[in-house]
């Protein structure tokens, strides 16, 4: 069991049954750093059903920590709630949902009345429906007639409807996704004038484009790709096997994904900045241009400050505008500031080594005939001596 410890503000402090516990909106926002988005949105949805929140009490916490882990997934999700896009029923739901998201297909409303009728999915603009059919709800004889008999009175007036199984969601995704964005784009005449067409989203990156240093987003939260293999089994569908670092945090974590599944590419530039100091919950650095000064948390560039001393100039990477990490180069070159003494007869072709503590406080593994004092080039890739500077 892990324990964490931390003063929060009384508002987001409640009892129950005489013990101190986080309100609701605060744990959502500690549920949403260790959770994937649909279970931030099951959650969100249950409690507003038990009538324990409302999502309003979300937004000051999101305005209140815009940069703390989890916060991307949170507000992504308490947007889409807001526009009334995640009033889901169903696992279904919930999976198709899911699926328009990783195909960069424009979110629908859910679950409301066209026509006098409640639909499941609808683009309005567009005058395109989807209706979701399990076996649980329609795979009877009434069901079946009942639905026929909504589908007409919708196309009457002047929708298209669409049925959409489990079955195709899962097992042909890409033959959907092109039906429904050829649906979307076109829009549906009524009275001879055409309904007005979607703008998708800029263009969606597919795991075949896939890049170690690419940024994109999944879940609503950003990764960069650390590493990616392309798995092709003798029986199922291929798959992609990724390794991604946390944009939030540095934490990575191992995904897989199907073969051919698409994700928001994340827009990202470099910036000159020149790093103050970290007073150990936050990294500070100075823009070089405008002399402002700005604070990251320490923890999402603990990795790379390893190789960084005091009022050294380096490169901010900016994922979405926002500061992400520090790039730093495959090697450096720093001063040993801590380390045993050589003894005679230690040379650059004997064996042995030591640990040293470099200027910059990160400790490396150095020949037996390194000094304090010495400038040592090292391999930020894998934290090894290369040679003497």
């Amino acid at each position: 069991m892990q324990l964490h410890w931390a003063h929060l503000p009384a508002d987001e402090v409640t009892t129950h049954l005489g013990i101190p516990v986080t309100t609701v909106p605060r744990t959502l926002l500690d549920l949403s750093a260790v959770v994937q988005r649909d279970e931030v949105r099951s959650a969100m949805r249950q409690a507003e059903q038990l009538r324990l929140t409302d999502r309003l009490g979300l937004g000051p916490l999101i305005e209140r920590y815009p940069r703390k882990p989890g916060i991307p997934i949170l507000k992504a999700v308490f947007e889409e709630a807001q526009r009334g896009l995640n009033i889901v029923r169903s696992e279904f739901e919930e999976r198709f949902q899911a699926f328009l998201l990783n195909a960069g297909l424009p979110m629908p409303l859910t679950n409301v009345r066209i026509e006098g009728i409640e639909v499941d999915c609808a683009w309005p603009e567009q005058r395109v429906i989807v209706e979701l059919d399990g076996r649980a709800t329609h795979d009877t004889h009434h069901a079946f007639e009942h639905d026929r008999a909504r589908d007409r009175r919708l196309e009457a007036a002047g929708r298209r409807v669409i049925r959409v199984t489990w079955r195709q969601v899962h097992d042909t995704p890409a033959e959907l996704e092109a039906d429904l964005r050829r649906l979307l784009t076109e829009g549906r005449a009524r009275d001879g004038v055409r309904a007005q067409p979607l703008a998708f989203p800029s263009q969606m990156i597919g795991t075949n484009q896939f890049k170690n240093g690419t940024h994109i987003e999944v879940d609503g939260t950003v990764f960069k790709i650390v590493e990616f293999q392309h798995v092709k089994p003798g029986k199922g569908g291929a798959f992609v096997r990724t390794k991604l670092k946390r944009s939030d945090d540095g934490a990575v974590i191992d995904r897989t994904f199907r073969a051919g599944e698409k994700f928001r590419p994340v827009r990202t530039e470099s910036r000159k900045m020149t790093f103050l100091y970290s007073d150990g919950t936050d990294a500070h650095f100075m823009d070089t241009q405008t002399y402002e000064q700005m604070a990251v948390p320490q923890d999402s560039v603990a990795e790379s400050l390893k190789w960084v001393v005091p009022n050294e100039e380096v490169d901010m990477l900016y994922v979405d505008d926002q500061p992400s990490d520090v790039q730093v180069p495959s090697a450096v070159e720093l001063s040993v500031a801590e380390t045993e003494p050589g003894v005679r007869g230690d040379t650059a072709s004997g064996g042995g080594d030591k640990p040293a503590t470099l200027e910059s406080g990160v400790v490396v593994r150095v020949p037996l005939f390194v000094n304090v004092g010495d400038r040592v080039r090292v391999d930020t890739r894998s934290g090894e001596y290369v040679s003497r500077a």
